[in-house]
């Protein structure tokens, strides 16, 4: 099974296209990508209309309004049909064996979510392995 990506928009016409190019470049067999636009006014939506196949296994949902990130993220999550969700902004991009990496860690069992690490936002991000008995104590880093 592969992982479906969700993409909620809203007057995203500045970002959606790069976005969009980079998931062409590195989905696998079995992903889908899943579009939620929150009726843009930009051309958001008309630009999305002319795209709509060019990518693999994706859908297009058209809010008649504006529902707001959470609905509309949920509105997609339903729309999935992959063992894995990833939502994904309108203003990022993904680059090779990033869903790999990210629905590997979920297939191990240890974890219930997962999520990319940047060095681009608020500083530096990093993570630490944690031992299961360092866990096991409470022990918090």
């Amino acid at each position: 099974m592969g992982c479906s990506v969700v993409i909620v928009t809203y007057n995203s016409m500045k970002t959606i296209e790069d976005c969009l190019l980079s998931l062409g470049h590195h989905l696998r067999e079995g992903d889908e990508v899943i579009v939620v636009d929150n009726n843009s006014e930009d051309g958001t939506q008309q630009f999305l209309l002319e795209e709509q196949g060019k990518l693999h296994q994706s859908t297009l949902i058209l809010n008649p309004f504006n529902l707001g990130f959470s609905r509309a993220s949920n509105l997609g999550c339903a729309a999935s049909k992959s063992e894995f969700v990833c939502f994904l902004n309108p203003d990022t991009a993904i680059y090779k064996d990033c869903l790999d990496n990210l629905c590997k860690s979920l297939r191990s069992g240890e974890f219930g979510a997962s999520g990319p690490v940047s060095n681009c936002v608020a500083g530096d991000q990093f993570y630490r392995t944690i031992s299961s008995s360092r866990r096991a104590k409470g022990l918090n880093l």
